[in-house]
């Protein structure tokens, strides 16, 4: 059962920790926390490419032109993955910390 999931690592992991995501981004807003470079860059990437209708291969053709599409999706799914998991611990250690004081 792991290896079936072991391909869609990142997006399951994302849904299992759908409800970091809101509370991460809104830390984030209010400086609470502050994303990684890589994590702000994707995003910004990712945002941009889909906003500008300018696409690296064209979507008319046939599964080729989704090539680029499903790149952006990896890198953004994986960085939040990751991101997530950092924040994880983030939260962790700042709850160890009002513990300890």
């Amino acid at each position: 059962m792991k290896r079936q999931w072991s391909n869609a690592g990142n997006a399951y992991h994302l849904y299992r920790s759908r409800k970091l995501l809101l509370p991460m981004i809104c830390d984030a807003l209010r400086g609470k926390y502050r994303f990684s470079f890589f994590t702000l860059l994707v995003l910004i990437l990712c945002l941009a490419y889909l906003i500008f209708p300018i696409d690296l291969l064209p979507d008319f053709i046939p599964f080729i032109g989704w090539i680029d599409d499903g790149v952006l999706l990896f890198l953004l799914l994986r960085q939040l993955k990751r991101e997530t998991v950092r924040y994880r611990q983030y939260k962790e250690k700042n709850k160890m910390s009002l513990l300890l004081k």
